[in-house]
């Protein structure tokens, strides 16, 4: 192991880290790992080696824009808790087996701690060291024969700790014996961070008052998800793992215990990379679990509600317009005349949440139809998979490349013909969605601009609660919420005014920050830091000024 050691002034930890680098971060994918949506830790294996500097159409790399979310975590209190599911097995303990290869689970404890809650992992930074080593071997002229400079390169991250240590991880993979501080020769690095409920471009969805009421807080919104976990799918995978695990009829586990288990699971392969709750699921499980997951990553940030992507808008337009200037740096044709050197790298760390929904603004990933509590079997092999999408230390890059003088372009009226924009996901090549110019996938960047137009982007007024927002779900959600109960043979709601009593529950509720929902990810315990923060500086609290990119999308 190489690098993260140094961060650390003890020998003995040294030591430790590197004993526990060898499992956590080189060892072997678990022989039973089924995959946990975006609970899976992000794999390295057959990650790319290829020099990215010149693409296909002899075109050099000139700027890269990174967006990440954090690396492997440690689980949330809040929505990650496990207690309860402590509690459970230990009502259970006379009915669990006493012998055979389940018998520990009868004495089963919780072995994350609170104060691990939410917490970078050492996988986590091991992630973003080499991901950032990847890179730099991949563009050693655009990255490696820059020395660090905050002009040179940018680094930016949510607010919450898990973020900042991923970039920390990053930025000293990127500079490792590039600085001058002891014998390490570490290099200092700028990061800079928005407080965590104004951050319009790693955390807009905490920025976007429509989002919050009609899907985060809206169990409504999750109606697709519920009707899973009561479907037949989970319930025989709840019954299969009760059998396996001796239950008596009686004493059968529910479905929302069992994706509990499911989730522990994840975490400690993520974490610890071996678990011994393998021995209690299938691969058909699995299966079924990962799809539960997703169909909840689906609706709370992918294209189950059309807001959830369209807030992605300013981050989207905020890569386009850093890469615009570039361009016009580079033919010196900045807006207000001045000279200037515009950042040859930006490195952005943030959520989950953050990448989900500027994958889907950009339409990949999306399937032919929606995930649904009804067509498990038709999407086995579906697109959307948040294992592929946004696993930890998941990432979107954006490289832009100079191209040699085009035909029948004039440099003098339109430079854009000659930049041109390469899409990394994990650090794999991908073409983008309805833009392909060149046989690698790249996309000239005049059509990239057409087809994600920066001026259409205004979040305040996307985001504005109106009843027609409300009624958009609320329809779809009801025909097919009836359509899955006739399959059933199960009770219909009863008819009259359920559409206007909702909207009324819907306008009144003002789905206080503070109660947790049971979400499988990054955010739920941010609303109350957030709040405490807020509170703790007074009537005195001033927001840091936004950015002129910042003001553009009226917040």
């Amino acid at each position: 192991m190489i690098g993260i050691e140094k961060m650390l002034p003890h020998p003995v930890f040294s030591v430790l880290i590197q004993c526990l680098a060898a499992v956590l971060c080189y060892g072997n994918v678990h022989p039973v790992l089924a995959t946990f949506s975006t609970k899976q830790a992000y794999s390295s294996k057959d990650a790319p080696t290829s020099s990215l500097e010149v693409n296909d159409d002899n075109c050099v790399a000139v700027h890269l824009d990174l967006v990440a979310r954090h690396g492997t975590r440690y689980p949330t209190s809040s929505s990650d808790d496990f207690g309860e599911l402590e509690a459970k097995l230990a009502s259970l303990e006379n009915f669990l087996p006493s012998t055979g290869p389940l018998a520990w689970v009868r004495s089963w404890t919780n072995p994350f701690l609170p104060s691990e809650s939410g917490q970078l992992a050492v996988r986590g930074q091991q992630e973003h060291y080499d991901i950032a080593k990847r890179f730099l071997s991949r563009l050693p002229t655009l990255i490696g024969s820059q020395y660090y400079s905050p002009v040179n390169f940018t680094m930016m991250s949510s607010g919450k700790p898990r973020c900042l240590q991923s970039a920390n991880s990053f930025a000293f993979g990127l500079f490792e014996d590039s600085g001058s501080l002891g014998k390490s020769h570490y290099q200092p690095v700028a990061i800079s961070s928005r407080d965590l409920e104004h951050d319009p471009l790693m955390r807009f969805y905490d920025m976007c008052p429509l989002y919050k009421k009609l899907v985060k807080k809206n169990p409504a919104a999750f109606e697709e998800y519920t009707l899973f976990m009561s479907g037949p799918e989970m319930k025989e995978v709840a019954r299969r793992v009760s059998d396996r695990l001796g239950l008596p009829a009686n004493r059968q586990l529910s479905t929302s215990t069992v994706l509990s288990m499911y989730k522990v699971f994840a975490f400690e392969v993520a974490v610890q990379n071996n678990s011994r709750w393998s021995g209690a699921f299938t691969g058909e499980d699995g299966e079924v679990l990962e799809y539960t997951m997703d169909l909840k990553k689906f609706y709370k940030n992918g294209y189950g509600h059309e807001i959830n992507w369209q807030i992605a808008c300013p981050l989207m337009s905020t890569v386009l317009e850093t890469m615009e200037d570039t361009i016009k740096a580079a033919v010196g044709r900045l807006d207000d005349g001045k000279p200037r050197q515009e950042p040859r790298s930006v490195f952005r760390f943030g959520h989950a949440e953050t990448i989900i929904p500027l994958l889907c603004y950009m339409g990949l990933f999306h399937d032919s139809e929606p995930l649904r509590a009804d067509n498990f079997l038709r999407m086995r092999n579906r697109l959307f998979r948040g294992s592929d999408i946004a696993p930890f230390a998941g990432n979107v890059g954006f490289l832009l490349y100079q191209c040699p003088q085009g035909v029948g372009v004039d440099p003098k009226s339109d430079v854009f013909p000659l930049f041109s924009v390469k899409l990394l996901l994990n650090e794999r090549e991908v073409p983008i969605p309805g833009c392909m110019s060149s046989p690698d996938g790249s996309c000239r960047f005049d059509r990239l601009r057409k087809l994600f137009p920066m001026k259409s982007c205004n979040l305040k007024s996307m985001c504005r609660v109106t009843r027609k927002a409300f009624g958009d779900l609320h329809a779809g959600r009801v025909e097919n919420r009836e359509s899955i109960l006739r399959s059933r043979g199960e009770e219909l709601d009863r008819p009259g005014n359920r559409r206007d009593n909702e909207w009324k529950s819907f306008r009144k509720h003002d789905y206080d920050d503070d109660d947790d929902d049971d979400d499988d990810d990054d955010d739920d315990d941010d609303w109350r830091e957030s709040r405490r923060h807020r509170r703790g500086r007074g009537k005195d609290f001033e927001y840091v000024e936004m950015s002129r990119r910042e003001r553009r999308f009226d917040l």
